[in-house]
């Protein structure tokens, strides 16, 4: 990943302290620097990312069309709404496919469920709480991220064995 990849993708992920932040905002962020020290949790995250680097061809289009994808899902995760199918998860699904050789099917979908396993970590579901929290807001890039692929897996419904 380039330098200036790097910095856009910690810039969504990373919030700003408000100026004058409230006491639960303090905290949030304190608990973000413990999660960003917890070495058990970054390693994870960072083999997965790894192994997963190798399956994308073009990681820019990737990045590209889930910020797409996450856009779409904002307006829904900000009113609360549930995860759930639609164009946000189709563009999530499509970008996935696209940068992997594949196509949208459900066997496709239930591969990539096994792929996208960082948000499904709990740790990860904690710190996109804490985002939130602490200035992000509910719809922050990674809580959106969360929700498609929380979408994708209610899309798939109960698990199947082959």
């Amino acid at each position: 990943m380039s330098a200036a990849l790097f910095a856009a993708v910690v810039a969504e992920a990373v919030p700003e302290p408000p100026a004058d932040p409230t006491p639960r905002q303090v905290v949030a962020f304190a608990e973000l620097c413990a999660l960003a020290g917890d070495r058990a949790l970054t390693g994870g995250l960072l083999a997965m990312a790894r192994a997963d680097a190798a399956l994308v061809a073009d990681e820019r289009e990737l990045l590209r069309g889930l910020g797409e994808a996450c856009a779409l899902a904002a307006p829904l995760v900000r009113a609360g709404e549930p995860p759930r199918a639609g164009p946000a998860l189709d563009r999530f699904v499509a970008v996935h496919a696209a940068v992997r050789g594949g196509s949208d099917t459900p066997r496709f979908r239930r591969a990539l469920l096994g792929l996208v396993t960082a948000d499904r970590v709990p740790g990860m579901r904690r710190y996109w709480r804490l985002v939130a929290e602490a200035g992000g807001g509910p719809a922050a890039p990674g809580a959106a991220h969360l929700w498609l692929t929380d979408s994708l897996e209610r899309s798939l419904g109960p698990a199947r064995t082959a």
